[in-house]
């Protein structure tokens, strides 16, 4: 466990409890390790055994920093948009998913789910933009005034307010 252990970088790994656990139990492995190679009669085994537990139980608990490109290439694509040409309706949901991924980006401690989430949602009201009829803010009609052959309505973008709230939700938290 300590060859192991002796590999890890801790800049690697999120700060926390974790973090900390494991920079106790290596310390104290080492310790142990050195006095055995000494040959210190307070050395037991199931001292060592303790040990070699501990270290192993904080190396399972620590947390790759995840990479957050993919979230920042995103953020950057969002910031560009001209929310000018798209309705009000759905400039809000992406400025609401923009504060959401931005608070995930600025994280230090956010986890790969987190980040992975935060793509998606970003990347969801992103392809969920509905584009404003030109001079006004109603969406473009398609070719049957505004309702598809079927007879139903087209979509428009009202589907995105279940989107936006639960965004709201996660920057609340």
């Amino acid at each position: 466990q300590l060859g192991l252990a002796r590999l890890i970088n801790p800049n690697d790994y999120l700060d926390g409890a974790a973090k900390e656990a494991f920079a106790a139990a290596y310390e104290a492995a080492t310790d142990i390790y050195e006095k055995a190679l000494k040959q210190d009669a307070s050395v037991t085994q199931a001292g060592v055994d303790k040990a070699a537990q501990e270290l192993h139980s904080a190396l399972l608990n620590l947390r790759l920093v995840p990479s957050k490109e993919k979230l920042q290439e995103l953020l950057s694509e969002a910031n560009k948009t001209d929310l000018a040409k798209f309705t009000k309706e759905s400039g809000a949901v992406l400025l609401s998913a923009i504060d959401a991924a931005q608070a995930v980006y600025d994280d230090p401690l956010a986890v790969i789910d987190m980040v992975k989430e935060a793509e998606g949602v970003l990347r969801a009201a992103l392809k969920n933009l509905v584009p404003l009829k030109q001079g006004g803010d109603t969406p473009k009609p398609d070719d049957n005034g505004g309702s598809k052959p079927d007879g139903k309505d087209t979509p428009t973008g009202d589907e995105s307010h279940a989107l936006g709230l639960t965004l709201l939700g996660a920057a609340a938290a």
